[in-house]
């Protein structure tokens, strides 16, 4: 049981440690965009209070989701992106995506975006209720 705990704390360590410090993974695609810590840490607390301001004005709308479905999806599929796209603020958007397409995520990223995908088609691109709801 040990092990397995100093594992997941070691593992754990290195993440936080890939957060702060560049570790030579620097977003080379990225070079002339380099933030401060400060300004990743400013963006991603940002980014992250839209996804919320969004998922909230979405959950308003849910007395009166069937006049307003359109707004609703809007809101939530901005909220969801928001806040996924909160950690590349402080990963780097590049190093956020190969963490994103890792075997053993890249079924659920791919799950993610077509459901993201399909909503806002479903509820933007087809006019007819029942296929929104």
């Amino acid at each position: 049981m040990a092990d397995g705990d100093d594992e997941r704390n070691g593992r754990l360590s290195s993440i936080m440690n890939s957060l702060w410090s560049n570790n030579g993974n620097d977003d080379t695609l990225f070079d002339s965009f380099k933030l401060t810590k400060k300004q990743r840490i400013v963006g991603f607390f940002t980014s992250l209070l839209l996804g919320a301001l969004c998922f909230a004005l979405a959950l308003l709308l849910l007395p009166v989701l069937i006049l307003k479905v359109k707004k609703f999806v809007v809101l939530f599929t901005l909220g969801s992106v928001f806040s996924i796209g909160s950690f590349s603020f402080l990963w780097g958007p590049w190093n956020h995506v190969v963490h994103l397409v890792t075997p053993e995520r890249l079924p659920f990223t791919v799950a993610y975006v077509v459901s993201l995908v399909a909503t806002l088609w479903a509820a933007l691109g087809v006019s007819h209720h029942c296929v929104i709801m």
